[in-house]
């Protein structure tokens, strides 16, 4: 009857909304934030449809158990929990290590904030994130405990007057390149407010080349690798030491986002490899 088939329809759509974060491709592809945007549109779309899975499936479920709706209370209950992990589970953590190719625009060493922005020359100096994940557990804040690499345009190339932009150095050695740092939280611990959370590479990422990014999460440490593709010798590795926790292999994964406190003044992007 009409119970029967509110039941399917919800129970198809709701897989329809995990296929769709599956396809995609949450590890292969370009990511841009818009001007005047933190996140990228994947981003957005991504994280949306995994909280109406997450937040429809106890649902569905529970209609299930109705008699006469839908399938069978037990088969349904398992496809409730297959959409959540197809939806969701790209986005957890489960293993000491995580490694990804980046490729960043051009964008990404030329953006620049109004010479009116009273914040400017905080926003410029502020550090963007690239890619990591959270530690100590699934649901532990990335604001407790985490770890990624953040990047920002060279700041050498900026001239500012300590509160405003002025420009850009014509004569700067570093133009068209992006720093990167190592930058982690431990046990609520802030890397802007604790200099050993917060580690600069010495080499710079030059724009539309590909480099290899590489987390090894550890009880008491993290370890960030920088790589060519290709390559077994790692450019650089830095480690940072953290609390001991023993889900240090657990958590979530995060992505790129622009800032900081401030928003991105032209859209940016940033090209990302399995």
């Amino acid at each position: 009857g009409m119970k029967r088939f509110h039941g399917r329809a919800a129970l198809s759509l709701l897989l329809l909304l995990a296929l769709v974060v599956c396809c995609a491709d949450g590890d292969s592809d370009c990511r841009t934030v818009q001007e005047h945007r933190h996140y990228s549109n994947y981003a957005v779309l991504a994280y949306t449809l995994c909280g109406i899975v997450a937040v429809t499936s106890p649902c569905v479920c529970c209609c299930c158990l109705a008699p006469g709706c839908c399938l069978p209370p037990c088969a349904c209950c398992i496809a409730c929990l297959v959409a959540l992990f197809v939806a969701c589970g790209p986005f957890f953590r489960n293993g000491a290590v995580m490694h990804t190719a980046v490729n960043m625009d051009a964008s990404t060493a030329s953006y620049s904030f109004s010479p009116e922005n009273d914040k400017g020359a905080m926003c410029e100096d502020s550090w963007n994130k690239l890619f990591g994940a959270s530690r100590c557990g699934f649901f532990r804040a990335h604001h407790e405990d985490s770890d990624r690499f953040v990047w920002r345009r060279s700041p050498e190339c900026v001239v500012t007057n300590g509160s405003h932009v002025l420009g850009e150095d014509p004569g700067c050695n570093t133009t068209g390149m992006v720093q990167i740092a190592a930058y982690a939280y431990d046990d609520g611990n802030k890397p802007f407010q604790n200099a050993s959370l917060l580690t600069i590479f010495d080499h710079m990422l030059k724009v539309d080349t590909d480099y290899v990014l590489r987390l090894t999460f550890k009880k008491n440490e993290t370890v960030y690798d920088l790589f060519l593709p290709d390559t077994s010798a790692a450019l650089e590795t830095h480690a940072i030491n953290h609390r001991h926790c023993d889900k240090y292999d657990k958590g979530y994964k995060l992505g790129l986002y622009f800032g900081g406190q401030c928003k991105a003044p032209q859209a940016v992007t940033v090209c990302y490899g399995g």
